[in-house]
């Protein structure tokens, strides 16, 4: 009897697997890793290039599968294209992905929770507090601006 219950449980487990293989987790690549100094965005705020990207005061339901997708807008006539960071009063960063809006657009930015924004979530029940810093690049590579923050963002924890 007991093979056949740990039989049962590694059948579950790989089918399980098989199941999460075809879902796509948020990706983070170079740019995206290596963004997210300190302190608050440089310049001004009539610089244009803080406004290259709007993200309106939301509330973000997470996902069972751990993933917030964020409404953002691209302000330009070009592709905004760079890394999107998740940070709140809790704990300092929820999760990071790499971002990619289409000129004069809005889009959902999936970006996927770290364990632990997951483990706050659990144990605080919601941030309400935390912003999106949004970094952006030329698709050359090098900077074209510094950074921006959005107005406050609640993130409920995944349901």
């Amino acid at each position: 009897m007991r093979r056949v219950l740990v039989l049962a449980a590694m059948i579950t487990l790989v089918v399980a697997a098989a199941a999460d293989a075809g879902k796509k987790r948020p990706g983070c690549g170079k740019f995206c890793h290596e963004s997210g100094g300190f302190g608050p965005p440089p310049g001004d705020a009539g610089d244009p290039v803080l406004d290259a990207v709007e993200i309106l005061p939301q509330t973000l339901d997470g996902t069972r599968d751990r993933i917030v997708n964020v409404r953002a807008t691209c302000l330009l006539e070009v592709k905004c294209y760079g890394a999107i960071i998740l940070r709140g009063g809790k704990i300092f960063e929820y999760g990071r992905a790499n971002l990619r809006v289409p000129a004069l657009t809005t889009v959902k930015v999936p970006v996927g929770l770290t364990r632990e924004a997951l483990e706050s979530l659990e144990e605080h029940g919601k941030e309400r507090n935390a912003r999106a810093h949004v970094f952006l690049v030329s698709e050359d590579g090098p900077a074209f601006g510094p950074d921006y923050s959005s107005k406050r963002l609640t993130i409920l924890p995944p349901r």
